[in-house]
């Protein structure tokens, strides 16, 4: 009897402790997986498309870490990230297509905005008059309040903003025109300009030194107001004008488009 106690005793003895070896050799097992990030089988994979826990795509760094930003138009989505470092929210109000309407056209962007995010952006494209222009509207009406860019003129402001043409649209070249009290400032960008950027269906970012505008007549000294300076005062409703072509000289081809993100001043 005292034989077959000793026996059982010893029996689990020996199952307890190969139970503990199973267990410990499972969790030394599992501690040292290796995940590829890169796995597109990887369910928490943070480059998975199809991933609906994957985080938004996030603003840059250079642009996290500037201040005092000035939005003309962006998407909600990456407005809300800067949180209180925006001064004045969209100014964008409304678009003028110049001509009675008849060079510019409306379109429905298509793909991923300037930040890789699925928001909106401005998508133009050109008709048939030869030459193409418009404006955004900041200020409607006398009543409304209306954005103050006198703080821009300390001279350490940039004005960013992020274009993209198809490949099939290596012509492409526009002038910005900056509306202000004083002279108009211009800014030419595409083909045939000092600022060509690549036309490849892909989204090319600008920043301009406001003190290069200043240079040449940029001016604010208080709110916009439908009054006033440039002669015509009716152009004091618009922040910012473009046209193409940039200038004389340049092809202008029917079906240009023109794509347009991420337009706002701040401070690096």
């Amino acid at each position: 009897m005292k034989t077959l106690k000793s026996i059982f005793w010893l029996l689990l003895m020996l199952g307890a402790i190969s139970f503990v070896a199973v267990s410990v050799t499972g969790c030394d097992d599992k501690n040292k997986e290796v995940i590829d990030p890169d796995d597109p089988n990887d369910p928490d994979d943070p480059d998975d498309p199809d991933d609906p826990d994957d985080p938004e795509v996030s603003l840059p760094d250079s642009i996290l870490n500037g201040s005092d930003f000035y939005i003309i138009f962006m998407d909600p989505v990456s407005t809300a990230q800067l949180g209180n470092k925006v001064k004045q929210p969209t100014m964008l109000r409304d678009y003028d297509v110049w001509n009675a309407g008849e060079t510019l056209e409306g379109v429905t962007p298509t793909g991923v905005n300037a930040w890789g995010q699925p928001e909106a952006y401005t998508a133009f494209r050109t008709t048939n008059e030869g030459w193409a222009g418009g404006a955004i509207i900041s200020i409607l009406s006398q009543f409304e309040t209306a954005p103050d860019l006198s703080p821009l003129m300390d001279g350490e402001y940039y004005f960013h903003f992020a274009v993209k043409s198809p490949s099939n649209q290596e012509q492409a070249a526009w002038r910005f025109f900056f509306y202000s009290e004083g002279s108009e400032a211009y800014f030419d960008f595409g083909a045939g300009t000092d600022n060509n950027y690549a036309h490849n269906g892909e989204w090319q970012h600008f920043e301009i030194p406001i003190s290069e505008l200043i240079n040449q007549g940029y001016l604010w000294t208080g709110p916009l107001t439908l009054e006033g300076p440039p002669s015509a005062g009716e152009d004091r409703k618009y922040i910012l004008g473009y046209l193409a072509p940039a200038f004389e000289g340049l092809p202008f081809i029917p079906g240009t488009e023109l794509n347009l993100d991420a337009l706002f001043f701040y401070k690096k």
